[in-house]
C-alpha cells in the first residue's frame, strides 16, 4: 500500500501539533511495511528531498510563514507546489504494472486544494483528518478570513471519504460546526512514544540542567503550548499570584513559541519577573529534559481538540493539571490521572497548587472539594503528623488545640463566580483587608462594597473563622501596591 499525505508542517519545522502527529504516524505506517510519502512545505537547512526513519519527505515551495494580511496568497502558492510535485509521483505509481493501493491523506484545511485537485485527476480516495476547527478556535465566525477557512474546512470533510478526529469533542464539533455525518466520522485518539521519556538522566546533569530555569528549593509550575489565546495562558498568569499566596517560591516557566510581547508585559505588570520564565521555542531534547524536571505541568487550555501536552507529562512522570475544554477531559480523569478544573476561570493554577501538595505531602490525599470550590483535604491515619507537615511546607504557623487530629485543613479560593457574597470575606482576596485589590479580579466591585458596608475582621481572625476552630493562622504575604482601575 502507498500513501501520499499532504501536510503544511512537518520536523524540524514544528508549529503546532500537527507536525509530530504526522511524523510519528508516519514513522509508525512505515515500520508496518506501508510506503509513506510526506509533501510538506520546504524549511530552512533541509533537503527537498529525503527519507528519514523509512518516511519519504519532499520539501516543495518556499519556507512557509503564515501572516494574517498574506495567508491565503501563501495557501495557494503552498497548494499549487505540492500538487505540482505529486503529479508525476502518482503517474509513476499508476504506471506501474503490479497496481498497489493508493490513497492520499490530507491534514487540515491548508491542503485542502491540492487534495481535492488530485483526488478527482487521479480517482484516488481521500482521507482527511481534522486537527481543530476556525469555529472553535475563535469561538465562532466573525470575519471573512474566518468563513473562508470554515469554507474550506467543510468542502475537505465532503470530498474526503472518511473523516478522522482524535477525540469525541472533536466528533461533535465537526459534526455540529461542518455539517459532517457521524457515521463519516471515526475517532482515533492521538498517542505518543512512552519510550522517549525513559533517558538516562543523572541527578548532576539534571540539576545543572534544572537550574536554568529554576533554584533548588523552588518547585516548578511548567506549561508548553503555542502563545495563542486558546491555550490559556493568560489565564495561567491570572492566577499565579494565588499560587504563590500558598506556594512563595513556586517558578512557573512557560514554554512555546508565538507573541508574548502582552504576556510579558502582564507579567511585569504583576511585578513577578523573578518568578516567571519565557524561554521561547526550546527543541525537542531540552522539552523531555524539561517534563523530567518539572514538580507540576499545567494546561489551562480554552479550547482544545485533544491535548496530546498531557500525555507527555502523564509520561514522564508529571502531576498533570487541566481544564476540562476539549479533549483534554477525555484524556485525563480528574482526581485519578490528574485534576480536571473549569475552563477561563483561573482553575488550572489553582489546581497545581493542589497537585503540588499530593506530590509534596506523600501519602495524603490532597483533592478538589465537589463543588469545585478548590481545597486541600488531609485525611487517613497518622494525619496530625501529615497535615503538620502539609501545614509547614505553606507556611502556615499552628497552635495545637484538644481534638484538633479528627480535623482537616481547608482552604477557600476567590475565583469561583458560584460563590455566594458572603463566602467573600473568608476567600484569599476578602482576608487581605488592608490591602488594594487587584485590578483584574472579578470581585473587586463585591469586595468594595463589603467592606464599605461592614468592615472585615482582621487577617488572623478570618483566618481563625475559616480554620473551623483549628487555631491555624497565616499571615498574609506582602504584595507590593497595584495600581486599580477606577472606573
Amino acid at each position: 500500500m502507498r500513501i501520499l499525505m499532504l501536510a503544511w508542517e512537518y520536523p524540524p519545522r514544528i508549529v503546532g501539533g500537527i507536525a509530530r502527529h504526522v511524523q510519528e504516524l508516519s514513522e509508525s505506517l512505515a515500520r508496518q511495511g506501508v510506503e509513506v510519502h510526506v509533501i510538506t512545505a520546504a524549511h530552512p537547512n533541509t533537503p527537498d528531498e529525503t527519507i528519514e526513519s523509512g518516511v519519504h519527505l519532499h520539501r516543495v515551495g518556499t519556507p512557509f510563514t503564515p501572516s494574517p494580511g498574506e495567508l491565503l496568497n501563501q495557501v495557494y502558492a503552498l497548494n499549487a507546489a505540492m500538487e505540482s510535485r505529486a503529479e508525476p509521483l502518482l503517474h509513476d505509481w499508476l504506471r506501474t504494472g503490479k497496481r498497489r493501493p493508493i490513497l492520499i491523506h490530507a491534514h487540515d484545511w491548508l491542503v485542502e486544494p491540492a487534495a481535492r485537485a488530485l483526488k478527482h485527476r487521479f480517482k484516488l480516495p481521500l482521507i482527511a483528518t481534522v486537527h481543530a476547527t476556525e469555529h472553535g478556535r475563535h469561538g465562532g465566525i466573525y470575519t471573512d478570513l474566518s468563513r473562508t477557512i470554515s469554507h474550506y474546512e467543510w468542502e475537505l470533510c465532503y470530498e474526503a471519504w472518511r473523516v478522522i478526529v482524535c477525540s469525541h469533542f472533536m466528533r461533535d464539533e465537526v459534526h455540529r460546526v461542518l455539517s459532517v455525518p457521524h457515521d463519516k466520522i471515526d475517532v482515533i485518539p492521538n498517542g505518543i512514544r512512552a519510550e522517549k521519556f525513559a533517558f538516562e538522566f543523572p541527578e548532576s546533569e539534571r540539576a545543572a540542567f534544572r537550574a536554568r530555569f529554576a533554584e533548588p528549593d523552588q518547585p516548578i509550575i511548567f506549561f508548553v503550548g503555542r502563545m495563542v489565546r486558546e491555550k490559556g495562558v493568560h489565564v495561567l498568569l491570572q492566577a499565579f499570584p494565588q499560587v504563590k499566596a500558598y506556594v512563595p517560591r513556586a517558578k512557573l516557566v512557560i514554554a512555546g513559541g508565538g507573541i508574548r510581547a502582552h504576556l510579558e508585559a502582564f507579567v511585569r505588570f504583576l511585578r513577578m519577573e523573578e518568578s516567571v520564565c519565557f524561554t521561547g521555542f526550546i527543541p525537542d531534547e531540552d522539552l523531555l529534559r524539561l517534563y523530567r524536571v518539572a514538580d507540576v505541568a499545567v494546561y489551562p487550555s480554552l479550547y482544545e481538540p485533544f491535548g496530546i501536552v498531557a500525555l507527555e507529562a502523564m509520561a514522564a512522570g508529571v502531576p498533570v493539571v487541566v481544564s476540562d475544554a476539549g479533549g483534554l477531559k477525555e484524556v485525563v480523569h480528574h482526581e485519578w490521572t490528574g485534576i480536571v478544573t473549569w475552563a477561563g476561570m483561573q482553575r488550572a493554577s489553582r489546581g497545581a497548587f493542589c497537585a503540588y501538595c499530593r506530590m509534596r505531602v506523600g501519602q495524603s490525599s490532597v483533592r478538589c472539594a465537589p463543588n469545585a470550590s478548590c481545597s486541600a483535604s488531609l485525611t487517613g491515619r497518622g494525619l496530625p503528623a501529615r497535615r503538620a507537615r502539609f501545614i509547614a511546607l505553606c507556611g502556615i504557623s499552628t497552635a495545637s488545640r484538644s481534638g484538633d487530629s479528627a480535623k482537616g485543613v481547608q482552604f477557600l479560593f476567590a475565583e469561583d463566580r458560584r460563590q455566594p457574597a458572603s463566602d467573600y470575606k473568608h476567600s484569599l482576596l476578602g482576608v487581605t483587608a488592608g490591602m488594594p485589590l487587584h485590578p483584574l479580579s472579578p470581585y473587586r466591585d463585591t469586595l468594595r462594597r463589603q467592606r464599605a458596608s461592614k468592615p472585615i475582621s482582621p487577617v488572623p481572625s478570618a483566618i481563625s473563622a475559616l480554620g473551623s476552630g483549628t487555631g491555624i493562622t497565616r499571615s498574609c504575604p506582602r504584595f507590593e501596591p497595584l495600581p486599580i482601575a477606577r472606573r
